[in-house]
């Protein structure tokens, strides 16, 4: 399959890059190149997004699949459309659980109550001043994907995404300071549910969603699991013997 990803340099979209390449996959990273290389056996089509004609490289050209990772920019997304909806035989848009305006009661799907999408392009100072708007972009972008594609869409909610390449250290906190030893001080939550997603597993169900054109809307998360038990699995991990203190 001939491929593009949007990105393909940095965490998410270069796990999907890394897969399809793995694959036997063509793979085009369409990106500034900024931010690092692409995987090996990717190329890379240099375009800029926040430019208003950052995309024209890619005119004219057909592509079997289309991953979009796009943050929080509807406009991004809506160019990207535009560019390449009608030359694409399969769309995935990488959204979020952020999207669902109910994160307190437990057993929601795909159907559940989600934000009022904001059709807008936000940056991370804009997000920290409104913390529902990451999750209202997402969804205004998710509207955009289905309203242009239709049945070729693919929209794939992950949880928290962790794995090689995270940055935010939302996660990784805890294999560092497993494998440092000692006494580790852990929350005093012992039935805190707690779910994540390795960005390796959902590149793998990207690239499998591509492959099979599956469509439709879907969460990405593993089942959920008590915090102690996770913490276990980490400690495990990384060969710790170190001592959970509550």
């Amino acid at each position: 399959m001939r491929m593009l990803v949007f990105g393909g340099t940095l965490f998410v979209s270069r796990a999907i890059a890394v897969e399809a390449v793995a694959r036997g996959h063509e793979v085009i990273c369409a990106a500034r190149g900024l931010s690092g290389a692409v995987p090996a056996g990717a190329a890379l089509e240099r375009v800029d997004r926040d430019d208003p004609h950052g995309l024209a490289s890619l005119a004219g050209q057909a592509f079997d699949a289309v991953i979009d990772t796009a943050i929080m920019s509807h406009r991004w997304v809506a160019d990207a459309l535009s560019m390449l909806a009608d030359h694409a035989g399969h769309w995935t848009f990488v959204s979020s659980i952020s999207v669902y305006a109910d994160h307190a009661t437990r057993g929601l799907g795909v159907d559940a109550p989600v934000h009022p999408p904001a059709a807008v392009h936000a940056t991370l100072a804009d997000r920290s001043a409104d913390p529902e708007l990451y999750g209202r972009v997402k969804i205004a972008s998710e509207d955009a994907v289905r309203n242009a594609v239709g049945n070729r869409a693919f929209i794939v909610r992950p949880g928290l995404v962790t794995g090689p390449g995270d940055h935010t250290d939302r996660f990784g906190y805890w294999p560092m300071r497993f494998a440092r030893g000692g006494r580790v001080v852990v929350p005093d939550v012992s039935e805190q549910p707690t779910q994540h997603i390795d960005v390796r597993d959902l590149a793998a169900w990207v690239l499998d969603a591509a492959e099979r054109r599956l469509v439709g809307t879907f969460d990405a998360i593993c089942p959920a699991v008590p915090l102690p038990g996770l913490l276990a699995d980490v400690a495990r991990a990384v060969g710790s013997d170190a001592e959970p203190v509550r």
